[in-house]
């Protein structure tokens, strides 16, 4: 959570926000911009298939605000990615940057003693140079510093800082009845989004958009009763006993 006390411009506050954005520049790169078939397993081998498909996209796509917003959820990806194989935490460089203040670095494990790495300036470089191996060198420069180290103290490892919500924590027991809604729910969503929104349903999974999606849903509903015949329909209804859970 950001702390209220915070300027808006300072890096504790940039970089908590960051943070608190990263489950969903996650789930945006995989649900809206990789193919179903790409595995987000967060192993160093997942960033040679995301930087061809960056190296694809940057050569595919105008819109400058599609393009961008692919960086930054691929951003999200690599530096989680790195953060496991070196350790250490989620940072801010306050250096100004295309008119930002500043940019998230990846700080790896200060034993390693090594200088933090902005992903977007990694990314802007496997943009240019295109050889398709820029992320697979720098993750071989940090495994080898790893290596060093180890070598002086045997048996030592990097400790990564845990992201809230992206790190996995113990799992919660599997709700067989909630886990086969919520699967019959995603596959159905976009055919439920063209049907009820009439093709303007966007989904981006952003909390942004729970404002429009109040307005769509005011605008095809004009009163509460209208809106429980609706949800009458087999597309609408929830399983009976999850809201108990």
């Amino acid at each position: 959570m950001i702390a209220e006390t915070q300027p808006e411009n300072s890096p504790q506050h940039l970089l908590q926000k960051w943070i608190d954005d990263l489950p969903y520049q996650l789930l945006l790169l995989e649900k809206v911009h990789l193919p179903e078939d790409f595995s987000l397993d967060y192993g160093p081998k997942s960033l040679a298939a995301l930087e061809a498909r960056l190296l694809e996209h940057d050569d595919s796509v105008q819109e400058s605000e599609q393009r961008t917003e692919f960086v930054e959820s691929a951003m999200a990806y690599l530096g989680e990615v790195l953060l496991g194989v070196a350790g250490g935490a989620w940072g801010w460089n306050t250096r100004p940057v295309d008119g930002l203040p500043g940019q998230p670095a990846v700080c790896p494990d200060p034993d390693l003693e090594l200088s933090p790495v902005a992903p977007m300036l990694l990314i802007s470089y496997a943009l240019r140079i295109r050889t398709g191996t820029a992320f697979a060198e720098e993750t071989e420069r940090l495994r080898q510093a790893v290596t060093a180290r180890q070598q002086v103290i045997p048996g030592w490892e990097p400790v990564k800082e845990h992201t809230p919500h992206v790190d996995p924590r113990l799992p919660l027991p599997e709700d067989p009845v909630l886990t086969a809604w919520l699967a019959e729910r995603n596959e159905a969503l976009s055919g439920w989004g063209e049907d009820a929104f009439a093709g303007a349903w966007r989904r981006n999974f952003h909390p942004d958009t729970l404002d429009w999606l109040e307005a769509a849903v005011r605008q095809r509903f004009a009163t509460v009763e209208e809106f429980d015949a609706g949800g009458t329909s087999r597309s609408c209804r929830v399983p009976a006993g999850i809201w108990a859970r």
